[in-house]
């Protein structure tokens, strides 16, 4: 198992740090094999222990903590003792819920205690790009406080503040409610075109009821984050980190090419490339929600996306490569191609042609996931 690693040219690990991972659950554990005519015992491993072992100690060089290592190692899809990466996955959400309980300062009222956590909140360091984009969103840093005050308010029991209140009277700044819709983007998917909008949001989608319901299943609990991790079944948490990965890998790609292709942020799919976990608390945090949407939202809605991307992704797989081979006409290479040429002068348009067309003939296999394997004279279909 040593060998493998130092024939990939890396440094085999200690004894203790063998011991140490061992016990961690990142590695099976070997089995006693006793050979007649001699004397002792073996340690064996199964055959697949040593591409985990080298799986690890690659991690490791970005990934000393055990608990980053174990939810990297899962991430990948490789095997982690199951109890022991449940403790993983806990942790880092038990420990955010201890830190935002000493914030409280012993408030009661959620209200009050939401105050009190946002005065608490430290104003410094690079904000996450989740942050970053739904700041993005909003028009203004008092805008933002506001949302946070509403998240931490839900979040410690009180109610919406859209529940209480009073519609007697116009006001002209965002309600929280419209905050909250433009923060994640909702808003931007609920005004899309029917073309733009995301399949899997139906058209009588009603965002009081949904946070509602997500408020009921835990969705914004601050004082027991992990529990939703806690009372899982092992299948349940391997569901969730394919669902997860799934989000935050293919679909991820597919809306970041579409965001190239039509518009950054288009119908609030910006999100999708910022919610990409390179840490165990990101990781938990993104288990977290899966679980708890997959509950509320049901299996079917899942099939449903999970379907979508295995049948879009090789178009825009194809897409992205092809505005990549061509970056001199990434600007024409968008959803309106067409219209963009049109504006241009017509030699420089047929150039552009020209360009794809010889492209995509060079490659066949890029032109069929286009659809562009027998295309009308000086027509590239290139819609998403």
């Amino acid at each position: 198992m040593l060998e493998a690693v130092e024939r990939a040219g890396e440094m085999p690990p200690t004894k203790d740090q063998l011991k140490r991972w061992r016990r961690a659950g990142l590695l099976p554990r070997p089995h006693l094999e006793h050979h007649a005519g001699l004397r002792g015992s073996q340690s064996c491993y199964p055959a697949w222990a040593a591409e985990q072992l080298l799986a690890i100690v690659r991690l490791h060089r970005s990934n000393h903590r055990l608990g980053e290592l174990s939810t990297a190692l899962w991430w990948e899809g490789r095997w982690v003792d199951t109890p022991m990466l449940r403790k993983a996955l806990i942790a880092p959400l038990e420990r955010f819920s201890s830190e935002a309980e000493k914030a409280r300062g012993g408030e009661k009222d959620p209200h009050e205690a939401a105050d009190t956590m946002l005065k608490a909140m430290p104003d410094d360091g690079k904000p996450s790009e989740l942050v970053t984009l739904m700041r993005g969103r909003l028009t203004g840093r008092g805008d933002f406080i506001n949302l946070v005050w509403t998240f931490l308010v839900i979040g410690l029991g009180g109610k919406a503040p859209w529940e209480e209140e009073d519609r007697s009277r116009e006001d002209p700044a965002p309600t929280a409610l419209e905050l909250l819709l433009r923060s994640t983007g909702i808003d931007r998917a609920m005004s899309a075109s029917p073309a733009e909008r995301p399949s899997w949001l139906p058209a009588d989608f009603d965002p009081r009821r949904f946070i509602a319901e997500l408020r009921d299943a835990g969705g914004f609990a601050i004082e027991d984050a992990a529990r939703p991790i806690r009372e899982a079944s092992d299948e349940a948490l391997a569901q969730a980190r394919a669902d997860a990965v799934l989000f935050s890998q293919p679909l991820a790609m597919i809306g970041s090419v579409l965001e190239d292709f039509v518009g950054e942020d288009v119908a609030g799919l910006g999100a999708l490339r910022a919610i990409a976990p390179t840490t165990a608390f990101g990781r938990a945090s993104l288990i977290r929600t899966m679980l708890i949407l997959r509950q509320l939202a049901g299996d079917e809605v899942f099939s449903a996306v999970a379907e979508l991307v295995e049948s879009t992704q090789p178009r825009f797989v194809a897409i992205a490569e092809l505005r990549a081979a061509l970056p001199q006409h990434g600007s024409l290479l968008r959803a309106d191609y067409e219209e963009r040429l049109a504006a241009l002068e017509p030699r420089h348009a047929e150039q552009v042609r020209c360009d794809v067309a010889d492209y995509l003939h060079a490659h066949q296999s890029l032109a069929e996931a286009l659809g562009a394997d027998e295309p009308p004279e000086g027509q590239r279909p290139l819609s998403a």
